[in-house]
This record gives C-alpha cells, sequence and structure tokens, in this order.
C-alpha cells in the first residue's frame, strides 16, 4: 500500500487532504509493504495549513503493546568490564524467572560482591526493580545472550526513589514490525523541453514549440527565464493565459506567445511573431520557492514476529495498534525538540499465498522421454520397474516381524526366501503376510522355520509394489549430507586457485568470448558536444565535425582562458561589479555559504562552494580550478571525465592485458581563437577501512583439533579476525594476516583462509599470550587518484576537426618470480612505456580533458568548442590492438 497523507500536528491525525477526515486504512496483508509519504500541518488562525519543520527522527511501529516474551533466556551483563560467564555475567534465566532466581543468579557472581554488595529484587507489573543497598550510585546493566521468543528486548532503566537507585529491568515484546528510518522526498521540479524546432520552407515558416511540464507534486513558485530575464512568479494554479501574459516581456520586439494547454500540468509554448522561422535558445525554470520535502518511510509487514503472531489468530486476521512518532525542531528554537505521536488502529490478515507456492510442470506419460524435457529433470533420470524394498528377517526370538516398506501402495507381493548361497524360497504355507497399511505390513513365519525360530538374519524378504510403473530418481544429494566432500572440494579449490594464480591458460570451460582471447569488455560512453550551448540537439552526420552545418548553431557565445596567479585573494561577497582591474587575479570564497556566478554569452549560472575559486576575465565571473599545485587556472566548464572504469584482480590475472583506446575529435566553430585541451588518463587506489576492530580475545590453541577455545567468544561464523601473541602464533598461521572463523560454538572456533573455505591445519600450539581480534569487513573507504598520471597528451584545438587516438595498455605478468604489473602509454598509434603502473591489479581507470586555455592575445575570446567520441577512428588503428576506439578490454598477454 502506498498513500500520501497530511499529517496534522494539531489533532494528531493523519488525512488524505489538508484538514480532511481522518484516514481509514484498508486490511493489509502480512507481506505487504506500507509506503507513507507525509506532509505536515497545523491548525493556524482558525484553519488548517501546511508547516515547514525540521524531523529530526521518525520511528513507526506496528503492535508490540508492551507484552512479555513466551519463551527463551536471557542473561544479565553487570558493570562496563568486557563480559564473562559466571565472572559479570549471570546465568541463564528463563523468561518466566522469579524476583528470587534473578536474585540468585546476580548473588552467584562473588566477584561483584566487594564493588556492588548484595542486592534486592522485586517483580512488580512484570518488572524486575534492583537496589543495591551498599552502592548507592548506578550500576552498569546489559542485556547478554539475549534468546527470547518471540524477538524481545531487555529495557532498563534507573530512578532514584527515597536516596536509593532503583534499577529496573523489564522485558518486552519487540514490535511486529517497525522502521526508524526515513527519506525528506521533495517534488520534482518544473521543467521545460523542446517539441519542434522552428525553422523556414521556402515561403513557410513556423516557430519553435516548447514544452512546460509542472509536477501534480510540486508545490512551490516557479518563473521562466529567457537570457537574463526571468518572468514574474508562477504557481500551480496559474494556466496557459497566466503563463503567457507572464512571458510577455521576455518577446522579441513585435514577437509574441502563443500557449496552449494540451494534458493536465503541461503547456505548449510557441514562439510567434517576429520569433517565428529559427531555432531559439531552451527557455529555463527557475523556482523561487521550493516546497519542503515530503517524509517517506517503508513499513514492511512480513517480519518473523507477525507471522509467528498471526498464527495464534482464530479468524486469520488481527486489529492491531499503529503509531507513528515524529521528533521535530521546535519553530522558535532549534534546540528545543517536540515529541509528536499518531495512533490509530491497522488490521492486518494472514497470508494465503508465500514465496514458495509454485504449480509443478504436468508430465505427458503418452510421450516418450526424449525429445521432450521434463525440466528440472533429464532423460537420463528416469527409472522405469517396479518399486520394491528389501530387508533380513531373524533376531533368535521373534516369529512376527512389523515391517514398515513405505512403498506408498496396499498392491503388495511378498517373496521370503533362506539367507544364504543357494537360498530356496519359501513357499505359501511357511509364511503369512497381513497388510497392515500402503507403508506398512506383518510377516508371520510358521511350519519349520519358526521352530527352531529364525537365527539373526536367516532370512531375507522382498516387498513389491504393483502401482507406480516409473519414477524419476533424481539422485540429487547436498555436499553436506557425503561424509568428508567439502573438505575435499575446498582443498580442490585452494589448490586450483593458486594454480589459476601461478600459471593462467585461459578459461577452463568453452566460451565464445574468451576463446577470441577477450577476458573482460567495455563500451565506453560516446560523447558529442558542442560548447556553450545551454540545451541544443543538434544532427552530427556520420562523417564527423567536418561536415557539421554551423548554420544550426545560435548566436556565438563566449570562451574562457586560463589565469596565471601565484597569490590567491579572498573573494568579496557579494560580487563586486566587474572591471579590467580584476583581470589576471584568482580568488577563493572563504565564505560559509556559495555564492551565485551569473551567466552570460551562452554559459548558464554557477554556484561558488565554500573553498572554490573564481576569476574575471572583465567580461564575466568564472569558476576555475588548478591542478597540484601550480600557479596556472584552467576554468571548469570544460573539465570533462571521459570515462571511469574500475578493474579487480580476477580479470586482471597474471598473463593478461588491458588495453584502452580513445578516438576524439575535436574543433573550434565561428571561433575568433585558437584553444587547448590537455587529455590524462589516470589510475587510482581503491583502499579499505581497517577499523575499527573488535576487543582482542585470548584463546589457546589446540594444534590436534584445530580449534582455538575461548569461553564465551561471542564470534560467529565468517567473521574477519587477525591472530597475534606476545610470542609466537600457532603454527600455520600468519600475524596479521585476516582469517575468517568457521564451525563455532560457545567456547571454541577454527579458521579458514577464506570465507567458507577449508579448515586450517594447526601444526603448534603456538607460545606466549595468543589473542584473536574481530576486524571490519570489506568495505569501500575512498578512491584515491595517483597525483602521477599514466598518460597526459596536449591537444591543439583549431576550426580544422582533428581525430587525436590515444590510450594505455596495463599488464600484469611475472618477471623474475615476482607478481609485476607495468603501463604503457599509447598516442597515435605508438607505444611509449614506463608510464606510472597501478601498484596492485585492484584499481579504477578514468580518462578526462583538462588544461583549457585560449590564445592570451585574444581579449575577448569567442566562439564553440565542440567534442566527438569516443570512438572516431583514422584509418586503420594499431594492427595489434583488438581494442577498437572507444573500447576497453582485458586479453592475454
Amino acid at each position: 500500500m502506498q498513500a500520501l497523507l497530511y499529517a496534522d500536528l494539531t489533532n494528531k491525525r493523519l488525512s488524505e487532504t489538508l484538514g480532511g477526515a481522518a484516514f481509514t486504512f484498508p486490511k493489509l496483508v502480512q507481506g505487504d509493504t506500507l509506503v507513507l509519504a507525509l506532509r505536515l500541518a497545523q491548525r493556524v488562525g482558525g484553519a488548517t495549513a501546511e508547516v515547514t519543520r525540521v524531523c529530526q527522527q521518525l520511528k513507526a511501529t506496528l503492535g508490540g503493546q508492551d507484552e512479555r516474551p513466551v519463551s527463551g533466556s536471557w542473561r544479565l551483563h553487570i558493570g562496563e568490564d568486557a563480559p564473562v560467564v559466571n565472572v559479570n555475567v549471570t546465568g541463564a534465566l528463563p523468561w518466566n524467572a522469579t524476583a528470587e532466581q534473578v536474585r540468585a543468579a546476580i548473588a552467584q557472581l562473588t566477584t561483584l560482591v566487594p564493588t556492588y554488595g548484595a542486592c534486592t529484587v522485586e517483580q512488580v507489573d512484570g518488572s524486575y526493580l534492583i537496589r543495591w543497598a551498599s552502592h548507592n550510585a548506578i550500576v552498569p546493566l546489559v542485556v547478554h545472550s539475549n534468546q527470547l521468543w518471540p524477538v524481545s528486548f531487555v529495557r532498563v532503566r534507573e530512578t532514584q526513589l527515597g536516596g536509593i537507585w532503583v534499577h529496573e529491568v523489564r522485558l518486552v515484546r519487540a514490535p511486529l514490525a517497525g522502521v526508524s528510518t526515513f527519506a525528506e522526498v521533495v517534488p520534482g521540479a518544473p521543467e521545460i523541453t523542446a517539441l519542434t524546432d522552428g525553422g523556414v520552407n521556402g515561403t513557410v515558416e513556423w516557430g519553435e514549440v516548447q514544452k512546460l511540464v509542472v509536477p501534480p507534486a510540486f508545490r512551490g513558485v516557479y518563473c521562466i527565464k529567457r537570457g537574463f530575464s526571468k518572468t514574474a512568479n508562477l504557481s500551480m494554479e496559474d494556466g496557459p493565459d497566466e503563463i503567457a501574459e507572464a512571458l510577455e516581456p521576455l518577446a522579441d520586439e513585435d514577437g509574441e506567445w502563443v500557449v496552449t494547454n494540451p494534458t493536465p500540468n503541461a503547456a505548449h509554448i510557441e514562439f510567434a511573431g517576429s520569433m517565428v522561422g529559427v531555432d531559439q535558445p531552451l527557455l529555463e525554470v527557475e523556482v523561487f520557492d521550493a516546497p519542503p520535502g515530503d517524509l517517506k518511510f517503508r513499513l514492511a509487514l512480513g517480519t518473523a514476529e507477525m507471522d509467528a503472531f498471526l498464527r495464534r489468530s482464530a479468524t486469520g486476521e488481527e486489529t492491531l495498534p499503529f503509531e507513528i512518532e515524529l521528533l521535530l525542531e521546535d519553530e522558535n528554537d532549534e534546540e528545543l525538540l517536540d515529541r509528536i505521536t499518531f495512533r490509530m488502529d491497522l488490521t492486518v490478515q494472514r497470508e494465503t499465498t508465500w514465496d514458495e507456492l509454485s504449480q509443478p510442470a504436468g508430465i505427458d506419460w503418452l510421450r516418450p522421454p526424449q525429445p521432450r524435457s521434463y525440466v528440472p529433470f533429464t532423460p537420463d533420470q528416469v527409472a522405469v520397474g517396479i518399486l520394491h524394498w528389501g530387508t533380513t528377517l531373524g533376531d533368535g526370538v521373534a516369529t512376527v516381524f512389523v515391517l514398515d516398506h513405505n512403498l506408498g501402495s496396499e498392491s503388495v507381493v511378498v517373496m521370503v526366501r533362506e539367507n544364504t548361497s543357494p537360498g530356496a524360497v519359501l513357499r505359501g504355507a511357511d509364511y503369512k503376510v497381513d497388510v497392515t497399511n500402503p507403508n506398512s505390513l506383518t510377516v508371520t513365519v510358521l511350519g519349520d522355520y519358526a521352530d527352531p525360530v529364525p537365527t539373526v538374519g536367516a532370512l531375507a524378504v522382498t516387498v513389491m509394489a504393483m502401482g507406480q510403473a516409473s519414477a524419476f530418481n533424481a539422485h540429487t544429494h547436498t555436499v553436506g549430507q557425503i561424509v568428508g566432500l567439502q573438505t575435499i572440494l575446498d582443498d580442490l579449490g585452494a589448490r586450483l586457485q593458486a594454480l589459476e594464480d601461478l600459471i593462467p591458460t585461459g578459461a577452463v570451460v568453452a566460451d565464445p568470448v574468451a576463446a577470441q582471447g577477450v577476458i573482460s569488455s567495455w563500451d565506453l560512453p560516446k560523447i558529442g558536444e558542442v560548447y556553450p550551448v545551454r540545451s541544443l540537439n543538434l544532427p552530427v552526420p556520420a562523417t564527423g565535425l567536418a561536415g557539421f552545418n554551423q548554420a544550426l548553431l545560435p548566436r556565438v557565445g563566449g570562451l574562457l582562458a586560463a589565469v596565471h596567479d601565484a597569490v590567491v585573494e579572498s573573494l568579496t561577497v557579494p560580487l563586486v561589479a566587474i572591471s579590467d582591474s580584476l583581470k589576471g587575479k584568482v580568488f577563493k570564497n572563504e565564505s560559509a555559504g556559495t555564492v551565485l556566478l551569473p551567466g552570460g554569452m551562452g554559459r548558464k549560472s554557477v554556484q561558488l562552494r565554500p573553498g572554490e575559486h573564481a576569476t574575471c576575465d572583465g567580461r564575466m565571473w568564472y569558476r576555475v580550478e588548478r591542478i597540484g599545485s601550480e600557479t596556472s587556472w584552467y576554468p571548469t566548464d570544460y573539465a570533462r571525465e571521459l570515462f571511469r572504469i574500475s578493474v579487480n584482480e580476477k580479470q586482471l590475472r597474471l598473463k593478461k592485458k588491458l588495453e584502452v583506446l580513445l578516438g576524439l575529435e575535436l574543433a573550434v566553430l565561428k571561433s575568433n581563437t585558437n584553444a587547448r585541451w590537455a587529455v590524462r588518463i589516470e589510475w587510482a587506489a581503491i583502499t579499505e577501512d581497517a577499523t575499527p576492530t573488535g576487543a582482542a580475545i585470548t584463546v589457546t590453541a589446540d594444534a590436534g583439533a584445530n580449534t582455538l577455545t575461548a569461553a564465551a567468544h561471542g564470534l560467529a561464523e565468517g567473521t574477519p579476525v587477525k591472530v597475534a601473541s606476545s610470542g609466537t602464533v600457532p603454527g600455520g598461521l600468519t600475524a596479521g594476516t585476516v582469517y575468517y572463523v568457521k564451525n563455532t560454538d560457545t567456547n571454541t572456533l577454527q579458521l579458514s583462509a577464506a570465507l567458507g573455505g577449508a579448515v586450517l591445519d594447526l601444526t603448534s600450539a603456538g607460545t606466549g599470550t595468543i589473542t584473536v581480534t574481530a576486524q571490519p569487513g570489506r568495505n569501500l573507504k575512498e578512491v584515491v587518484w595517483n597525483p602521477v598520471p599514466l598518460l597526459e597528451q596536449v591537444l591543439e584545438v583549431t576550426p580544422v576537426p582533428s581525430v587525436h587516438t590515444v590510450g594505455c595498455r596495463i599488464t600484469r605478468a611475472l618477471v623474475s618470480a615476482v607478481d609485476t604489473i607495468t603501463a604503457a602509454r599509447i598516442l597515435y598509434g605508438s607505444e611509449e612505456g614506463s608510464a606510472p603502473a597501478p601498484t596492485s591489479a585492484n584499481f579504477m581507470l578514468r580518462g578526462r580533458l583538462v588544461r583549457f586555455d585560449t590564445e592570451n592575445n585574444e581579449s575577448d575570446p569567442r566562439g564553440f568548442v565542440a567534442i566527438l567520441g569516443l570512438d572516431r577512428k583514422v584509418g586503420v588503428e594499431e594492427s595489434d590492438n583488438e581494442s577498437e576506439p572507444g573500447k576497453a578490454v582485458i586479453k592475454s598477454a
């Protein structure tokens, strides 16, 4: 279920409309997900209105009104020292422990008596009230080994009564469903897109049409911009007439606007009058007053607690209390927090469909097994014959034997024979058969075979069922059912991995891609851009920029130059008026807020964040950046990331190489200056957090059992750990290496070199104090780009389009028995070695265009720069490079 509701903070109720009647939830099914978005409302001046409040916390819970658990056990950890059972952690207490049981369990922790003294425990209204008469202060109490069912919390609260601290311990069943995360979802902003371009065909002219869409959820105020001019503020209530009236001041001389409303929340804006016949820059929308975000959360009802609760329901549905709690900042003082709770009832029904239900395919017994495929069975799994079952009879005592054959049929034939070689088949007078049910029968031995009674295993019996003619015999078994198989597989897997790392010979199985020598490949992004153009969809012919129709370009925009300044000054906020005295200087935004750098000459306005830098060329302000600690600063408008890919050590194995080739076509159009760019290819190391670690746990090693022992160590299966010792670590282990916990129980554990791998063989018990410390799991900390690029090539940009082919080759191989990674640059079909290479086979690679600049002797540089790629070609590329421009591939070296 999904709903957008108004949360009335005054009346504490939810409604579908502002100030409407209270919302009633429909009946939900236990597997549903309840998705709610809340808008805050409040009674102001006799009417209900939307309000904006900062929400610090949102919690939603269903069910669980202070109920007790019904089974399980728990322990109490007393004090601040690390938990140790029977030292500062009590023995297991039952879910319905009496006050005396709790007191006795605490009293058994004799090492705590000198610190806290004896205590008394009283049970009141389901809570345990604990008092330490000789320790009049708060005693740290924490639940330990919580195994209560249904899932329950052990709440501990302290209060001072009569000068004595009372500690209340209360077992409270968890809610049936709950959530404490939310997101502030802001409605989408209005947007303008181009529908048809203006044009001329002979004497026929038509105007450009652009479409304004205002999302239904948008509730703010916006304006429309054309260049540096903007309309008066508009809102959701404004229709086509109001939009046309607002646009009127933005029209050209003798131009006019035609605004129509084809669909709800949309308007078609046509450039008419003197504005017809030409393409127009896209109008822009600027949100003047953005609406606040809705508080959205998801409550999943398919929990184990909900399932257990509904199983006890006699009717299959239960009405439960549903509670939403908001923690809001006060309107006048952000230090004050208001807690507001919404409470209503919600009915949940037991589900009748679950994920495991499926419809098995019917089997056509009138057709032979081939060529029909009975998925998941295969033809060789069809066994045809008589269902039968056999055993031996005789124990030296009995003559009557009950046999559970489990063949599922009462139509059976029983044969009894002597269990010797050769053995005679008993006649009908020698035994009697009584059928009890389809799965069981009784055999009574008679005559000479009953006196003396049959000895142990003297007779053999076979039961044959006359029903089923054939059966599927899949012969499937889990790995765990075959004794020792997992150990064998783990050992073979580890040895195979070592062989693959040292002697890679390509793919083990037949694969069309691998057969061609390609291990992995990436299609790099295709780029086609003309700048500065705010939003222009210009067709680029297959011949490239040389065939580009420059008549389609709008009015010539401004280009930006690099500046060179060794001393950075503080930016004056608000911005000072543009003047020649500002030229060639770099300023830093040292304020706490962002500064708007106005657009112009075809450029959009940009926000200068705190710590960023800007310059002014006497025409406009623009943002700049530098590389390293240089004194040259380059305009960020032209910085482009061309691609970014990630490589891991399983892709780039030994005797493999990564090849990346870029084909870039560049030109300046309608320009009064030449330009320069630099293309860079850089690699980055991918780092992980090594902290925080767990507490060091002292263990003892048993080399015979390959186990480590520590009382109540608390380490779960699969936990990554490191082993250390004040002397030597146990044989078979290396200090500082990450291992994984395996076959853990309360006091013992084993280790494996890989998650889920084989148990490591301990060859000695080690010496000194041996510790095991839990480590953080695999995570992404940050990507650190190497300051020295793998490749940097300067590209001069002129009015004649030019294609530049650059790339790199990264190879991994054994050099003097050392795993070594080398890198080479590819420049215009030639290879240059000794490039800075990644330090491991796990790295990221990116390509960028940086260092844009124009000629210094042009004080008013204008025009456009055009980029096309990354798959542009110049004749036949390098013959031994299977990667085409615009691709990255890993293949055999």
